[in-house]
């Protein structure tokens, strides 16, 4: 997952046209789906992260279970399955 902000502006930089936006980049590799991703907003996402707490997520039709890593376990994970060791982490 990658939270993210963003916010429309042109080439007056001082300019706006919108209010800034929060929104939630999501990254999976799904039987079935392969390698997906998809971005939720933010004033979307409180009913997928009950999801989450409850141990689901729902990806079209389909519901799988799903488990927090801590911090040391996602990293090995991101590692070693996904091959995307974060180029600046010193080990």
């Amino acid at each position: 997952m990658s939270p993210s902000a963003w916010q429309v502006g042109g080439a007056l930089w001082w300019r706006r046209w919108s209010e800034p936006s929060e929104q939630v980049e999501e990254y999976y590799d799904l039987p079935g789906f392969g390698f997906t991703d998809r971005v939720t907003e933010a004033a979307d996402l409180a009913d997928e992260v009950l999801e989450w707490g409850e141990g689901r997520l729902s990806a079209g039709e389909d519901t799988y279970h799903v488990e927090w890593l801590d911090d040391d376990e996602s990293r090995r994970v991101r590692d070693e399955v996904f091959g995307l060791g974060d180029p600046g982490e010193q080990k």
